[in-house]
């Protein structure tokens, strides 16, 4: 509920909503929309989880926890996601999703996944 009276009350102008709004996805996805459709063709090989669009969501909301607190696991903070998408993977598409997860918190500009993978 404060998210929506935060939002609100959101003092910014739109110019400055716009650039946080900027900053903060070139923070997840810093090579853009080419970097989103590269994780979700690689989304293909989870086949536990039909849904990538939603995958891709969980995947960024770990990332930014990730991001947050660099002493976190990838595989702890897998564990401890609530989502019933990612409880529902196999134990094999959870250990892809955690390396896809690795390498892209470390990708160059080139999104060169498949020789790191």
């Amino acid at each position: 509920m404060s998210d929506f009276f935060s939002k609100w009350f959101d003092t910014r102008s739109k110019a400055q909503r716009e650039a946080d709004a900027k900053a903060y996805q070139q923070k997840l996805l810093p090579y853009g929309l080419a970097q989103r459709e590269k994780l979700l063709t690689l989304f293909e090989r989870i086949s536990s989880v039909k849904q990538k669009d939603l995958l891709m969501y969980q995947f960024l909301v770990i990332k930014e926890q990730l991001l947050a607190d660099e002493s976190l696991a990838i595989e702890e903070t897998l564990h401890q996601a609530k989502d019933p998408y990612l409880r529902k993977m196999t134990a094999e598409d959870r250990a892809f999703f955690a390396r896809l997860m690795r390498i892209d918190l470390t990708i160059g500009e080139d999104l060169d996944y498949e020789s790191k993978l």
